[in-house]
């Protein structure tokens, strides 16, 4: 028995991206974006960090 979803085949078209480096990278953008003078990009980009671990409504989610 494992933990691990099983790997997507190469014709199957859908990226896969891990919530957790979506979240991370956004957070890091956010980072930039203060860096650079720009607070209210910041915190729209950590805004949809936040909304991005909420899980979808109605409880659906892919296999």
């Amino acid at each position: 028995m494992t933990q691990f979803a099983p790997a997507k085949t190469a014709d199957h078209h859908e990226p896969i991206v891990s919530p957790l480096i979506l979240v991370d990278r956004l957070i890091s953008l956010a980072q930039d974006a203060e860096r650079a003078g720009l607070p209210a990009v910041a915190n729209r980009l950590v805004r949809l960090a936040l909304r991005s671990c909420v899980p979808p409504a109605g409880g659906t989610h892919r296999h």
